[in-house]
């Protein structure tokens, strides 16, 4: 299949899978845009043309991004969107799709399409202008990804433990909202660090990297060293060409 019909068959079938429940499946169905998104995406042509954009460019893309991300959404849309996960009839659009009727139920689907528009250039401009192409303090968190996605969830419910603990003021304005932002990503920033840490990776790498040397025959692992080579050497064959 082509990018373009990749892209239409899973967003189709993402939107008509929002007026209803499929349980366990709700969140794939509702991320699967995205999935395909990063997958049709020309990664190789955005970086090319991102490497071109100046300093200054990047700087008002950040301050764009923060200012949309913080302010912007809520001043454009009465109503919230849809959740990225789940079914329309979940998070915060749930009251808005309940009380939809006539025409504004059968095109709820739209607003999906907007939230995966919006959602998709942020991200693109967050990956490749903001993020940086240089070792930063916090580089060294990369290769140690998968502890920070697999645990992730224990730092979710330290969250609501501490939101609970410590309820934080109510707060309306756009300055106070910007705040919380500000002090969510920090949150964010030290639990993955915490997680990619030495000693976590201590505890948990034996489930997350398991030693399998003594289990693997050495005939399966001398294949799939020669299938790698062979691999690369096809690469090269095609760069090559």
């Amino acid at each position: 299949l082509t990018p373009l019909a990749s892209m239409t068959i899973s967003l189709t079938v993402s939107c008509v899978a929002g007026y209803t429940s499929f349980g366990y499946i709700d969140n794939f169905l509702a991320l699967l845009p995205y999935l395909v998104a990063g997958h049709a995406l020309p990664s190789t042509k955005v970086l090319g043309w991102a490497d071109k954009t100046s300093c200054t460019a990047r700087l008002l893309v950040a301050a764009a991004g923060l200012l949309w991300i913080s302010v912007g959404q809520e001043m454009t849309f009465l109503e919230p969107l849809p959740d990225g996960y789940g079914s329309y009839a979940t998070g915060r659009s749930r009251l808005a799709f309940e009380n939809a009727a006539g025409i504004h139920f059968y095109l709820f689907w739209t607003r999906k399409v907007a939230k995966l528009v919006l959602d998709i250039a942020v991200l693109i401009a967050v990956l490749f202008l903001i993020t940086p192409r240089r070792e930063t303090a916090v580089s060294w968190i990369g290769r140690y990804s998968l502890f920070p996605y697999l645990l992730h969830p224990v730092g979710l419910i330290w969250r609501e433990r501490l939101v609970a603990r410590f309820p934080p003021p109510v707060v309306t304005s756009a300055l106070g909202h910007s705040l919380v932002y500000a002090v969510l990503a920090l949150y964010a920033l030290a639990v993955t660090a915490l997680f990619a840490s030495a000693p976590c990776r201590w505890l948990f790498g034996w489930c997350f990297n398991p030693q399998i040397n003594f289990v693997v025959p050495s005939w399966f692992k001398e294949a799939l060293a020669l299938q790698e080579l062979e691999t690369k050497a096809a690469d090269r064959r095609e760069q090559a060409v």
